[in-house]
């Protein structure tokens, strides 16, 4: 399972304001996906990067599309591949 800060982050920007802990257990599931994907991505989840917002609203994007699809059908949506782009460059500037 993922932090819960994070957990409750994410959530707040789905609009979930219930928990349920199978519902959680799959939100944390996804929330781990897109860390992992943006990571494969080349993007950094420095938390004290003046993009971590860009990362959790990233994140929300990605669980939100993927929240009840099976694993075999998981989508990545062109704002997702966006702001994994936009998070990329914005990197680079702060090297």
């Amino acid at each position: 399972m993922v932090d819960k800060k994070l957990l409750d982050e994410i959530k707040s920007l789905l609009g979930i304001d219930y928990s349920d802990e199978n519902n959680d257990t799959n939100i944390s599931t996804k929330i781990r996906a897109a860390q992992l994907y943006l990571k494969n991505g080349g993007v950094n989840s420095n938390e004290n990067s003046k993009n971590n917002e860009l990362y959790k609203l990233a994140i929300a994007i990605f669980v939100n599309d993927n929240l009840n699809v099976e694993p075999s059908k998981t989508i990545s949506s062109p704002f997702f591949i966006n702001f994994i782009t936009q998070l990329k460059m914005s990197d680079e500037d702060e090297t």
